[in-house]
């Protein structure tokens, strides 16, 4: 099994395999013939098509087009971010990205370490394999003992950690004095996908990609099929 995957190519390794490889590898082992993609599409319903796939990485404050590629259909959306991502700033190296726009089609753990080595923070909705551990809601974000969201307060850049006090629900608890914390601090660290600045679920995060919409972020790759 070990012999069998060292002799995979890139774009047949998992998509944490792929980021050691640098933009010049995987351009060149980047699959270019007319191929078969079968996916979902935005009703649940299976399609397939046989051809070609376009994949922009694009500035939205301008709409610049900062990279494309032009590929085989089959390649998956994030498998091709990998590739977009890593030229980035070997093309625009004074371009100072502050976040990184997604769906959740690219909800990956090697594209969240990307993008953070880029020095940018993801704005990418999240799919939800499990549920959140105990004190924790689907943000991600501590909860109350009476299940009330903590609010979010501010980030710390040097130690990367955010900051969370206590909800506005609790004043007068009870429970405040002693079995209701305080203060959470939580290092991003942590883990890259679930937490990130803004924290996620608060209104700086919301208000963020709607501002970036507009200036400082890239928007991951929007693909565009062309049937052969």
């Amino acid at each position: 099994m070990e012999a069998y995957e060292q002799s995979l190519g890139p774009f047949q390794k998992t998509i944490e395999a792929m980021l050691p490889y640098t933009y010049d590898e995987l351009l060149t082992a980047l699959p270019r013939q007319a191929a078969r993609c079968d996916k979902k599409n935005t009703k649940g319903r299976m399609t397939s098509y046989y051809g070609f796939k376009a994949n922009l990485l694009v500035d939205t404050n301008s709409q610049y087009i900062l990279s494309g590629l032009w590929s085989s259909a089959n390649p998956n959306d994030q498998r091709m971010a990998v590739v977009l991502l890593k030229g980035l700033l070997l093309k625009f190296p004074m371009l100072k990205v502050k976040h990184i726009l997604g769906d959740k089609g690219y909800d990956c753990a090697a594209i969240y370490q990307l993008i953070h080595s880029l020095g940018a923070y993801p704005a990418i909705a999240l799919i939800h394999h499990k549920d959140p551990p105990a004190g924790m809601n689907l943000d991600y974000t501590p909860v109350c003992t009476q299940g009330h969201a903590y609010r979010y307060d501010s980030f710390d850049a040097k130690y990367e950690t955010l900051k969370y006090t206590r909800p506005s629900e609790c004043q007068g608890c009870a429970l405040s004095g002693s079995d209701c914390q305080k203060v959470f601090k939580i290092r991003i660290q942590t883990d890259l996908r679930l937490h990130s600045y803004p924290a996620r679920g608060s209104e700086r995060f919301y208000r963020t990609v709607q501002k970036n919409v507009r200036q400082w972020s890239v928007c991951l790759p929007i693909s565009k099929s062309i049937s052969g």
